[in-house]
């Protein structure tokens, strides 16, 4: 069988907003091991509004940086899906970052994207362009012990950024929700707003509002004939997730509830059919982050839950899933990490799990080398089974 190897992958990678590192005049290593991952000074930096201390916010540069990624592919077991076992794909992910502190009190984010989205099953779809992030943060209204974020941010980069990952692979269970899945939310890109409240013994409470439409225009959805609102409906929803910090460890819930109401005949004024749709996730996280190690882990539980009426119809699904990741920093310039996805599909039994492990190695301040390899599996309990594998090698700049 032949192993899948990427042997070329070069990618202008934005770690940080490198901008930060001129404006302040200092070396990306103060909030970052090997960029992206973040240190407990760069998660401070990040809540304080993108400034050290107050008198930052007088500095002023341009603020934005671009990230680009090129790849030569070879893929292994990939002739099943009719996809090439070997390609060019230039450019593969496009980035504009911008984020900088406007006032002593107001600060705000910007990512925008043009990005050939990855399927687990069959490698690459089509091209996306898409606005990720636009928020403004406000920190500590009237003195008061919180923050609050409005605007378009994804909603499980409150648990862990999957966007700061050292390699390429995903977090599945914040971006995958199965074959069974009868809801249409998630825990990714929405509107809305989140409130981050500190309290007393490191405790540390957030909870968020949105509209529950994700990355798709109220007008583009076919039972919702509403245009150009950013809704589909009046129902929201909402997100709670606390947790507290002890040393170097950290430890949490998350709880997000999801409610819509459609109608099968797409004509709200003379409904045929009233759709209820409900969606739960559920699940506990854990970290562990010294100098020299980082461990994460993440549970989700999902529950979807679809009445029609008058016909009093039900679907049900239930899907689970977890990552454990480790990271080992064993010099300044150097990683290894290993992360372990497992994802489970209890309606229409099946199983999916993903073992992957990287090798960083930070060649100067904004450019490191990476190796990656990873193997997938799919499986059915009716024994059918399916995997691949794959491997990359290439360079990371950011500009």
């Amino acid at each position: 069988m032949k192993f899948i190897i990427i042997f070329i992958l070069i990618s202008l990678n934005l770690f940080s907003i490198p901008y930060f590192s001129r404006k302040y005049e200092i070396s990306c290593s103060k909030c970052h091991t090997i960029p992206p991952d973040l240190k407990k000074e760069g998660e401070k930096f990040i809540l304080n509004g993108y400034k050290f201390k107050e008198e930052d916010i007088k500095k002023r540069d341009f603020p934005a940086s671009i990230q680009g990624k090129a790849y030569y592919v070879l893929r292994d077991n990939f002739s099943q899906y009719n996809r090439p076992e070997h390609e060019f794909q230039f450019p593969y992910d496009i980035k504009l970052f911008s984020g900088d502190s406007i006032s002593d009190t107001f600060s705000y984010y910007l990512s925008i994207s043009y990005k050939k989205e990855k399927n687990i099953y069959c490698g690459y779809s089509s091209y996306n362009s898409d606005i990720n992030d636009f928020y403004i943060q406000v920190n500590s209204p009237f003195k008061l012990p919180f923050n609050l974020r409005f605007g378009r941010l994804k909603i499980s980069d409150q648990i862990f950024k999957s966007s700061l990952r050292l390699g390429e692979e995903e977090y599945f269970i914040y971006n995958y929700y199965g074959e069974s899945a009868v809801g249409s939310n998630n825990i990714g890109y929405d509107e809305g707003i989140q409130f981050h409240f500190f309290l007393p013994f490191n405790l540390n409470f957030i909870a968020g509002i949105y509209n529950g439409n994700g990355s798709i225009p109220a007008g583009a959805r076919s039972d919702s004939p509403y245009y150009p609102y950013f809704d589909a409906d009046s129902r929201k929803n909402y997100t709670l997730r606390p947790y507290i910090d002890f040393g170097n460890f950290r430890a949490g819930l998350f709880y997000f509830n999801s409610k819509r109401k459609w109608y099968l005949s797409y004509t709200p004024e003379y409904p045929t059919s009233k759709v209820r749709e409900v969606v739960d996730y559920f699940g506990p996280d854990f970290s562990y982050q010294s100098n020299k190690i980082k461990f994460r882990f993440q549970y989700l539980k999902r529950k979807d839950n679809l009445k029609v009426k008058p016909e009093n119809s039900k679907e049900y699904s239930w899907t689970r899933g977890s990552f454990y990741e480790l990271i080992w920093f064993p010099q300044d310039k150097i990683s290894f990490g290993i992360l372990y996805n497992t994802y489970e599909d209890k309606t229409y039994f099946y199983k999916i799990n993903n073992f992957s492990v990287n090798f960083n190695y930070l060649l100067r301040e904004n450019m490191r080398f990476i190796i990656e390899i990873i193997k997938f599996w799919y499986k059915r309990y009716d024994s059918w089974e399916e995997n691949y594998k794959e491997a990359s090698a290439g360079i990371s700049i950011a500009i």
